[in-house]
């Protein structure tokens, strides 16, 4: 499933799910990217797989999860460019089936990420958070 992202008076709507505000200059252009995150799930009706964007700044780096074929998450950041960073946090779960793994939620002007992840034995969920290393 491709996220799509568009701009509208400001705003973008991410994948259809929530709208972000967006600094723009009055000149740029606008409109809608759609992607999908290396490793995510593209087969159409296949139980909520795909490319789960959940946060975009307003220098373009969005982050979020691609949902595999095995059913595990594992978190992305894409550039402005299109570039993609895939990262799983030490400990998320990755056995198939599980739906575990790591979920970003936020990254802020530093490009550090916030998120959880999903333990696949204890079925337990922990916070982690990313800084950049200077």
């Amino acid at each position: 499933m491709k996220s799509a992202i568009g701009a509208f008076l400001g705003a973008i709507t991410v994948a259809g799910v929530c709208a972000l505000p967006v600094a723009a200059a009055p000149t740029a252009d606008h409109g809608i990217i759609t992607f999908d995150a290396p490793g995510a799930d593209t087969k159409p009706d296949d139980g909520g797989n795909g490319t789960l964007p959940s946060s975009i700044k307003d220098f373009g780096v969005i982050v979020g999860a691609a949902h595999d074929a095995n059913r595990i998450y594992h978190g992305f950041l894409r550039s402005p460019d299109g570039r993609f960073t895939r990262f799983d946090v030490a400990g998320a779960g990755t056995a198939p089936g599980s739906n575990a793994g790591t979920l970003p939620q936020s990254i802020n002007d530093l490009g550090e990420i916030a998120g959880y992840y999903i333990d696949t034995n204890k079925r337990r969920m922990d916070s982690y958070a990313f800084r950049r290393e200077k």
